[in-house]
């Protein structure tokens, strides 16, 4: 067959039109793809450190996995109560993701001080779990719990210490647990709510005051406080920041731990909980996550939305007789369940 100049030009042009085409479709297939969005409703406040800092870092590793851009919107009012109601209330499309705070969706639902109920979320992830630990002013005529006994003892009162607790969130997880384990121990304490509870409130404190505080948020290197005892069953680390040595720490018995959960709204399909699930999960599992900041208390199993649902579940059921073994005789401001 011959072609002239002028087919060859003709069929060159086309060539050319096409190939436009079939990029142009390509390119709108990818942004289509990367068009997508996902806002995190973060309960917790911004910050490098601890969970927060891994929410932080979750447009870096996430967004790319589940090929979506990703907000994250910074919530962390009475405790994350702000954002796990927003949550509540948003399409279940997919597009809003809430990292919250186990106190947040268990504890103060406990409360029912709250707009919504633990069935308003669909869970999705618990990525991360932490214990608490005791802290102290560095002035403190203690190093531990055994010796804040023997101060006890030795007060004619008997209640020479004081536990600062969230004045927001009166029945938080530490403060369950410290109110738990010191009464086991016999002590009694003089109870007193602080808002906006943070170890910075040690600073210039008197010296036999304490509160409880997520381990892996400490800096043992800190002049504001020491840490004076930790309450788990067991430690599973890497909890504790980098530095901490607790091999002079006794552990002391306490059901729950500090949770950061994943939860989408109730009625999301089960499919996305299902994808969203296994993208955090390998997310958990990178090792690359571990060099960020400090070592992060990472569930690092395989955990679906059932397992997650039957945890909290454990963690709900755990804190409510918590709080029905030491509310009697305890104001903390809180109705009992």
């Amino acid at each position: 067959m011959r072609f002239t100049l002028f087919s060859i030009s003709h069929w060159l042009y086309l060539a050319v039109i096409l190939l436009i085409l079939l990029s142009s479709a390509s390119n709108s297939a990818q942004a289509e793809q990367t068009d997508r969005s996902l806002t995190i409703l973060a309960g917790l406040p911004e910050s490098a450190h601890g969970s927060a800092g891994f929410i932080s870092r979750l447009p870096e590793f996430l967004g790319p996995a589940i090929s979506a851009r990703i907000r994250l919107s910074y919530n962390p009012a009475s405790g994350g109560v702000m954002a796990a109601n927003r949550l509540s209330l948003a399409h279940p499309d997919g597009t809003m993701l809430g990292a919250l705070p186990l106190s947040a969706v268990v504890t103060r639902t406990i409360e029912d001080r709250t707009p919504y109920v633990l069935s308003d979320f669909e869970p999705v992830l618990l990525a991360w779990s932490a214990p608490y630990a005791l802290v102290a002013p560095p002035s403190a005529p203690f190093q531990n719990l055994a010796q804040m006994i023997e101060l006890n003892k030795r007060n004619p009162e008997n209640r020479a210490l004081t536990f600062y607790h969230d004045g927001l969130n009166p029945i938080s997880p530490g403060t369950l647990q410290t109110l738990a384990v010191t009464k086991k121990s016999g002590l009694k304490l003089n109870l007193t709510q602080r808002a906006g509870l943070t170890p910075a409130l040690l600073v210039g404190s008197e010296p036999n005051v304490f509160m409880a505080w997520p381990l892996d948020q400490l800096a043992p290197e800190s002049k504001q406080y020491k840490i004076v005892a930790v309450l788990a069953d067991t430690y599973r680390g890497p909890c504790a920041p980098d530095g901490l040595d607790l091999s002079s720490q006794k552990l002391h018995p306490s059901p729950v731990h500090d949770y950061l959960g994943f939860y989408f709204p109730s009625r999301t399909i089960q499919a996305e909980t299902m994808n969203m699930a296994k993208a955090l999960t390998a997310l958990a599992a990178n090792p690359q996550i571990e060099t960020v900041a400090e070592n992060y208390c990472l569930i690092r199993g395989q955990m679906d939305p059932a397992q997650t649902a039957a945890t909290l579940n454990r963690e709900y059921i755990a804190q409510v007789e918590l709080l029905a073994s030491i509310y009697a005789g305890e104001n903390l401001g809180q109705k009992a369940p």
